[in-house]
């Protein structure tokens, strides 16, 4: 379409372009990406780069429209079948289907899974996230269907050396699964190390310890958390229930407070107050959390609680 039939008409989609689609998506604006991407492709319906990000709109957990998203991410593989993104994205969404599928479904999925992430390293060996999710699959998929838990921390190891606190992250994260948990722990301590001033591995360890009963060293990884991010809500929610968890109840009260200021409708930092309030016998205090965790909670499971909770205190 010429430019000038876009001026006398612009509210046609004539102005929108894959930059357009892709501010919107990365912003966070998945209806207005949809409908942007979905005007573009009225107007170039061959053009694969503007079928992928309809593809990953699509497969967005906002709308979570898997077939759909899949017949837009085989058409860029179909246009430009070369693309290491286009393969990590039809990986990708292969991969979220099986996760929902039954068992006949998983093993029909489970080569084209595994062929569409070792293509899109194989085109892009710099691609780190196609690697961990090639190692992921080793790891996690049974031998029968190509599962080798050699190949996936080498997979690992290789996407570490590119990037060392992603790669790095989620080899703790599959050795823990592995129940090798010194090594796991090893890895965690070792990214801390080497990344001080970053959150994320001090988070990540602060959780592992957590779940290791390591009360006293987990509250340390929290506190450093926190003092790195300390405009963040997060931040004291996950030192709030490191507290919690090793019985401070009273620092839990004041830690969870202060990150509600931030963020008044955090729906877990008012669950875990709900729960010390309850611990501490302030039945009133403790019902008002629980209604507001109801109201706030996005899981569906803890929402469910807060509302037993709450009928429980009346």
């Amino acid at each position: 379409m010429n430019r000038w039939w876009c001026l006398l008409f612009p509210v046609l989609a004539c102005g929108q372009s894959i930059d357009d689609v892709k501010l919107l998506y990365r912003d966070g604006k998945i209806s207005d990406a949809r409908r942007a991407a979905e005007s573009l492709l009225k107007l170039q319906e061959n053009n694969p780069l503007a079928h992928y990000w309809m593809a990953a709109i699509l497969a967005h957990r906002e709308i979570r429209a898997l077939d759909d998203a899949t017949d837009h991410i085989e058409e860029a593989v179909d246009g430009d079948p070369n693309n290491a993104d286009f393969q990590y994205l039809l990986g990708a969404i292969y991969g979220q289907t099986a996760s929902s599928a039954g068992v006949f479904k998983q093993a029909f999925l489970a080569p084209k899974i595994k062929r569409a992430f070792a293509r899109a390293v194989e085109l892009n060996p710099d691609h780190v996230e196609a690697r961990i999710s090639l190692a992921q699959y080793y790891l996690m998929a049974p031998g029968i269907m190509g599962g080798d838990e050699d190949e996936g921390f080498r997979q690992l190891d290789e996407a570490a050396k590119r990037n060392e606190l992603r790669g790095g992250s989620v080899k703790a994260t599959m050795l823990e699964r592995k129940n090798r948990l010194a090594e796991a722990e090893d890895q965690l301590t070792t990214l801390v190390k080497n990344h001080p001033n970053n959150w994320v591995p001090h988070k990540n360890l602060g959780y592992f310890l957590l779940r290791r009963t390591k009360f006293d060293e987990s509250i340390r990884s929290m506190q450093r958390y926190a003092a790195l991010r300390p405009d963040t809500s997060d931040a004291f929610d996950s030192l709030g229930e490191v507290q919690l968890a090793a019985g401070r109840t009273d620092e839990a009260i004041v830690t969870l407070k202060k990150g509600l200021t931030i963020d008044p409708t955090l729906g877990s930092s008012l669950f875990l107050l709900a729960q010390a309030y309850e611990k501490r016998g302030m039945k009133t205090e403790a019902k008002e959390a629980y209604r507001k965790a109801a109201l706030h909670e996005r899981s569906e499971q803890r929402k469910k609680q807060a509302a037993e909770r709450l009928k429980a205190l009346e």
